[in-house]
C-alpha cells in the first residue's frame, strides 16, 4: 500500500474509480499485483500488456517508442571531456523520469 500511496501522492497514479464514477471516457484497466524478491520485499507490478486479448495500455503505445537503446559509459566520459574546463551538467534521475 505504500507503493500506491506515495504514487498517488505524487500525482503518477489516479483513483481507485469504479465504472460508473471514472472522470475519463476511454479507460484502460491494468491488473496490480506484487512479486517476491530476493531480499524478501516484495515488487508492486502494473501489468500494462493485460489484457492478452483485447487493448492494452502497451498496445496504444508506437513501435518505435517501445525500443530503448543505452548510451555506453565511454561515450558520457568522451561527451564530459569535450565541453571543456568548468562545464556544467544537468542530470536526470532516470527512475523518476520513467513514471513521469
Amino acid at each position: 500500500m505504500h507503493w500506491i500511496h506515495k504514487r498517488y501522492k505524487n500525482g503518477i497514479m489516479l483513483g481507485p474509480f469504479t465504472e460508473k464514477t471514472c472522470p475519463f471516457p476511454y479507460v484502460h484497466f491494468s491488473p496490480l499485483f506484487t512479486v517476491p524478491r530476493p531480499d524478501l520485499r516484495v515488487r508492486t507490478v502494473c501489468h500494462l500488456s493485460s489484457p492478452k486479448k483485447g487493448v492494452s495500455v502497451n498496445d496504444c503505445v508506437k513501435e518505435e517508442a517501445k525500443a530503448v537503446q543505452y548510451i555506453q559509459f565511454k561515450e558520457v566520459a568522451e561527451f564530459v571531456h569535450s565541453l571543456g574546463y568548468d562545464a556544467r551538467l544537468w542530470l536526470v534521475d532516470a527512475k523518476d523520469a520513467y513514471y513521469r
